[in-house]
C-alpha cells in the first residue's frame, strides 16, 4: 500500500516518499464517501461508482498534502513574490457545501476592501459529473455567481438593501491543479467594500439551489494620492503617440490602484505613466507595479477612471511616493518635490515585424526592444542564440528553436525564432518576464474605419 501511495504522489507532481497518511482516516473517509458506515455497512451503488470515489478520496488526500507542503492559497496564486505583507487579510479557513453531485470548496479567501479574491475547489461525486466538470458546457454565464452582502444587513432611505457594490468579476481555472475529478479557480472581484462586515458570497450554479458558501472580506483603508498635475501621457492601444493629460488621483491599496485623469486634446485613449518610490529608494514602473487592469471608464469629455490589480502585493508602509512628469507625491501629503525618472523607462516604439506563424500576429526584433530599454544583448554566431538581460532576468532565445530559457528554465514558444536581414526576430512571450508592457498599437483608431491599421509595438518599460 505504501509503494502505492508513493506511485501516486509521484504522478500527482511530488517528490520523494508520499506524506505520511493514516490508514486508519483513509479507511474513515473512504467509508464516508460511499456512503458506508464503520461497521461495514454501506448503501447500494454501483461498482464503478464506488471504485470512482474511492479514487478521489486518496486522490483529494494526496492533493491536500501537496498543497500543505507548498503552502500555496490565493495569495501565491494571484500575486508574485513576497505576500507577507498581506497575510493579515488572508482567511484560510476552509469552507464547503456539497450536494448529490459535486463538493465546492472555498480553500482560502482574501480582501482589501478594493478587491476580493477566492481560491475554489470542485469536486464531482460521480463518473457523469466528472465528465461533465471537463466538458466545455461546464462554463457559461450562469456557472458562477458572486455578490456582497452584510454582516448586519443596512437598508437606504426606501427600503431597500444596501449592500456593497460588484463592480465586476472574472474566475480562471488553475489548469495545473485539475485532477481527474476535480478542478481549481481562482475568482477576483472588484468591489465596494467599504468598511468592515462585509462578507461575499459564492454560487456554483450546477449544485443545488440555495447552496452557496459565505466567506467574510477584510478591509484596508486605502490611501489617496492628490496630484493635480499636467503633464504628458503615454501612448495606447488605440493611440499610439498618446496626448497630455492632467492627473486627478491616484488610489492604493494592497491588491489594487485606481487612477482618476483627464485628456487635454483630441485623444481620448491616452496613459498615465506613473512611477512608484520606496522609502529604500527602489523605483518601480507602472508596468511592474501592474498586473492587469480591471476597468475602465469614460465619459465622452477626456474624463477617465481606470483600476487594475497589482503583481505583487504592496506594502503601503513602505511606499513613499507617486512620481508622475518627474515629481514626486508623498503619500504621507507632504509638499511634492522633483524626482527626475531615467529616460529608458519612458515608453518607445519599435517596428512591426512579419507573423511567424497563422493566428500567432506580429513578432518583433529582439536586438530592437533591448536597444530601447537598455538591456543587455550578446549574439553567439557559433550557436546561433542570443543572450539578453534586463532586470536581473536572463532570456536565450535560439534561431530555430522553439525552447527558450529564462534565467535558466526552459519555456515553448508558439514558434521558433528566425534570422532576417541579421535581425534575430521572434514572437514577444519570452519578454513578459521582463515585466513590461507591449502592444502592437494603433496610429490613432477610428471606430468604423477603414484605414485603421496597427503601426508599431509600443513598449512600456
Amino acid at each position: 500500500m505504501k509503494k502505492h501511495f508513493d506511485q501516486l504522489w509521484r504522478e500527482a507532481g511530488g517528490t520523494g516518499p508520499a506524506p505520511g497518511i493514516c490508514s486508519r482516516d483513509i479507511r474513515n473517509r473512504v467509508d464516508a464517501a460511499l456512503g458506508r458506515e464503520t461497521g461495514g455497512r454501506r448503501n447500494s451503488m454501483k461498482h464503478n461508482v464506488r471504485v470512482f470515489a474511492v479514487a478521489a478520496v486518496v486522490t483529494a488526500l494526496l492533493a491536500g498534502s501537496a498543497l500543505a507542503a507548498s503552502n500555496w492559497n490565493v495569495l501565491s496564486a494571484y500575486f508574485r513574490g513576497d505576500t507577507a505583507p498581506a497575510s493579515p487579510l488572508l482567511d484560510e479557513t476552509v469552507r464547503r457545501v456539497e450536494d448529490d453531485n459535486y463538493i465546492l470548496t472555498v480553500e482560502s479567501s482574501a480582501s482589501d476592501g478594493n478587491l476580493a479574491l477566492l481560491l475554489l475547489r470542485v469536486e464531482a461525486k460521480n463518473q457523469e459529473t466528472a465528465d461533465f466538470l471537463r466538458s466545455d458546457e461546464f462554463n457559461n454565464m450562469d456557472t458562477w455567481s458572486f455578490r456582497l452582502l452584510r454582516a448586519e444587513p443596512e437598508t437606504t432611505e426606501t427600503g431597500g438593501d444596501a449592500a456593497p457594490n460588484v463592480f465586476s468579476f472574472g474566475i480562471g481555472e488553475v489548469k495545473e491543479r485539475r485532477t481527474e475529478t476535480s478542478q481549481t479557480w481562482k475568482l477576483s472581484a472588484e468591489i465596494d467594500g467599504t468598511g468592515d462586515g462585509v462578507q461575499a458570497r459564492v454560487r456554483l450554479g450546477w449544485m443545488e439551489e440555495g447552496l452557496s458558501i459565505t466567506v467574510p472580506l477584510s478591509y484596508v483603508q486605502p490611501v489617496t494620492v492628490a496630484i493635480g498635475a499636467e503633464g504628458p501621457g503615454m501612448g495606447s492601444l488605440k493611440d499610439i503617440d498618446g496626448g497630455p493629460v492632467e492627473v486627478e488621483q491616484v488610489i492604493l491599496s494592497p491588491f489594487y490602484m485606481e487612477t482618476a485623469y483627464r485628456c487635454l486634446d483630441k485623444s481620448d485613449d491616452a496613459e498615465v505613466p506613473l512611477f512608484f518610490l520606496f522609502q529604500d529608494g527602489s523605483l518601480l514602473t507602472r508596468s511592474q507595479l501592474v498586473e492587469i487592469g480591471i476597468s475602465g471608464n469614460h465619459d465622452g469629455w477626456g474624463n477617465h477612471t481606470q483600476s487594475f490589480r497589482l503583481r505583487s502585493v504592496l506594502d503601503l508602509d513602505a511606499l513613499e511616493a507617486v512620481v508622475f512628469n518627474n515629481m514626486a507625491y508623498p503619500l504621507d501629503g507632504g509638499a511634492d518635490y522633483a524626482y527626475p525618472v531615467d529616460e529608458r523607462l519612458q515608453a518607445f516604439q519599435i517596428p512591426l515585424m512579419p507573423s511567424l506563424g497563422e493566428g500567432l500576429g506580429w513578432s518583433l526584433s529582439a536586438q530592437a526592444l533591448c536597444e530601447g530599454l537598455g538591456a543587455s544583448y550578446t549574439w553567439d554566431e557559433d550557436t546561433q542564440a542570443a543572450t539578453m538581460v534586463f532586470r536581473d532576468v536572463e532570456i536565450v532565445l535560439t534561431a530555430g528553436s522553439t525552447t527558450a530559457l529564462v534565467d535558466g528554465q526552459p519555456m515553448e514558444l508558439d514558434a521558433a525564432p528566425i534570422l532576417q536581414d541579421g535581425q534575430l526576430v521572434c514572437v514577444y512571450t519570452p519578454f513578459e518576464a521582463w515585466q513590461i508592457d507591449m502592444c502592437t498599437a494603433y496610429e490613432r483608431y477610428v471606430p468604423g474605419s477603414e484605414n485603421n491599421e496597427r503601426v508599431a509595438w509600443l513598449i512600456c518599460p
